[in-house]
């Protein structure tokens, strides 16, 4: 038996993770690594290396807690951001139910763990002035999308209207269950038939077009891309070729943009 066939279904749906640094690009601060841009003097002594440090450090949580304005028992410490976030979907959110609420652009984790644990994401776009979307976070459960019925409760959706970074977890051509409710409007249940493409999206500054240099070598690969809002884009290759367009992209330099998001 291959190992693979005993991962969860999710899991090998997955596109593998990689570090912000490891996709390429330029600059000193990366974003969606979550890095701080200025170093923190610290210290460290023989005397402290023998054993695991302390899991929840009062003068850390007490000293935080000042910072932030809030009640020491409201502090949690985790081991970078990861922790955190895994932490918080494994214990409030169940698979398949519940959703995770995060704004672009920001770390790449929370859709990486979300997806991971089979909670699905809600992706709404900050401001311009990166405050966060009031109005669009109310109606995250809900996005306009043109859909082909295939009988009963099955669709196929053919069109989305808010791109790639919209709350709803699907490509053009996967197949879904959905409610319909009386007022039209449908409720997904599950996903039939996922298509078995790869999907790489980056924040732009805008320009990608068909006579993109990476443009053609994509429509050679038998894949497409889309854009929203000027800098936006998803690229979507078939999965045995995404090998292929990574290289194009990572080794021989042809990335669409500085900012690579969650695949």
């Amino acid at each position: 038996m291959n190992i693979e066939e005993l991962a969860r279904e999710n899991v090998r749906r997955l596109t593998p993770y990689q570090s912000a640094r490891r996709l390429g690009g330029k600059g000193d601060v990366w974003l969606n690594a979550n890095e701080f841009p200025t170093a923190v003097q610290f210290e460290l002594s023989q005397q402290t290396l023998n054993r695991y440090p302390e899991c929840q450090p009062k003068a850390v949580i007490e000293n935080y807690a000042q910072y932030a304005g809030v009640k020491p028992e409201q502090v949690l410490v985790s081991r970078g951001a990861d922790e955190g976030i895994e932490l918080l979907i494994r214990a409030f959110c169940e698979p398949g139910k519940d959703a995770v609420m995060y704004c672009q652009p920001t770390y790449g984790m929370y859709g990486v763990s979300a997806e991971t644990f089979g909670v699905a994401c809600r992706n709404i776009l900050s401001l311009d002035d990166w405050q966060l979307d009031l109005v669009r976070c109310k109606e995250w459960d809900q996005e306009e999308v043109g859909v082909v019925p295939l009988g009963g409760n099955r669709y196929r959706l053919a069109e989305r209207r808010m791109g790639p970074f919209s709350g709803l977890r699907l490509y053009w051509g996967d197949e879904f269950n959905a409610d319909k409710g009386e007022d039209g409007t449908l409720r997904l249940t599950s996903v039939c038939v996922p298509r078995p493409y790869a999907h790489f999206r980056f924040l732009t500054s805008g320009g990608f077009n068909n006579e993109h240099q990476l443009a053609r070598h994509l429509h050679s690969l038998g894949g497409g891309w889309e854009a929203v809002a000027g800098g936006m884009l998803t690229l979507t290759v078939p999965a045995e070729r995404a090998s292929e367009l990574k290289r194009l992209m990572y080794v021989e330099g042809l990335a669409p943009g500085v900012l690579p998001l969650e695949a």
